[in-house]
Formats: C-alpha cells, structure tokens, sequence
C-alpha cells in the first residue's frame, strides 16, 4: 500500500495533537496541517487539469471519421462547461484550475 503525501499528513496532524492528558505539540500540528492543505490543493488542481484531455479523449473515440477541429471545438465546449459548473460549487480551487477553461490543442 503507498502512502500519499497527504495522507501522511493527516497522521502527523493526529500525532501533534493533544492525547492521555499530555499536550499537544502546536508547531508541529501547524506544520502538518499547512502540509496537508498543500498536498490536497496541489491534488485537486492536478483533477481539473485532466478534465480537458478526458473530454477530447472521449470525443475522439466516439468521432470515428469525422473533422478533428471540430471534434477538438466540441471536446473544448465541454470540458469548458464542466470546468465552469466546478468552479461554481468550488470557489475554492487553486488558481491553477481557475486559468484552465479549455485545453490548448495545437
């Protein structure tokens, strides 16, 4: 089983706390958390990034014969709504998926 960085997080988080009457440890319990807010923003910007390339992906595969740009137009149009949905319910997301509205396809 791999232990992701965030998840390693979390534990460090539960041991600087304060357990069985003996203090916790703030610095540490700081340190932990600023960690695992890094590690899941770093996480859900990599998420958003890859909705663009599924989209085209998919509308490759279903777009046997027909013209690429438009294929690319349609894939861009999607992703774009779905990115735009997300950033609705999620006004928290790193900039790094607020900049990314549609892929850049050359």
């Amino acid at each position: 089983m791999e232990l992701r960085p965030h998840a390693m997080a979390v534990f460090g988080v539960l041991h600087f706390m304060p357990a069985s009457g003996a203090g916790g440890n703030f610095w540490g319990f700081l340190a932990m958390f600023l960690l695992l807010f890094l590690t899941t923003g770093i996480g859900n910007g990599s998420t958003f990034r890859m909705i663009p390339v599924i989209f085209l992906t998919e509308r490759q595969r279903e777009a046997a014969g027909a013209d690429p740009a438009q294929v690319r137009r349609d894939a861009a149009k999607e992703s774009a709504a779905v990115l735009a949905s997300a950033r609705r319910w999620r006004p928290m997301a790193p900039s790094s998926c607020r900049r990314a509205t549609a892929p850049r396809l050359h």
